[in-house]
C-alpha cells in the first residue's frame, strides 16, 4: 500500500517515508536507506520529527505505530 500511495501521490510528504519504514523493517534496508537519501535530497529540511504534525492523533496504539515510524526513518538517517 505504501508503495502505490508514493506512486499515485508523489508530491505527499509520508508514502516514501512509510515505504522506506516498510521495507526496512522487512529487511530490505539498503533500499529502504536509498529511499530515505532520494527523500533527502528532494526535501532536505524535512525531519523525522515532522511526521508527528502530519500524524495527529492520541490514540495510544496510533501513538506508538507513529513513534515506530519515527524511529525507523531516524535509523535509515533521516534526522
Amino acid at each position: 500500500f505504501a508503495r502505490a500511495a508514493a506512486q499515485t501521490s508523489p508530491s505527499l510528504p509520508l508514502p516514501p517515508l512509510t515505504l522506506a519504514a516498510s521495507l526496512a523493517r522487512a529487511g530490505r534496508g539498503d533500499e529502504a536507506r536509498q529511499l530515505v537519501a532520494d527523500y533527502r535530497q528532494r526535501h532536505p529540511a524535512f525531519e523525522a520529527a515532522h511526521v508527528e504534525r502530519f500524524m495527529r492523533s492520541s490514540e495510544p496504539r496510533y501513538v506508538a505505530g507513529r513513534q515506530r515510524l519515527i524511529d525507523t526513518l531516524r535509523e535509515l538517517g533521516l534526522p
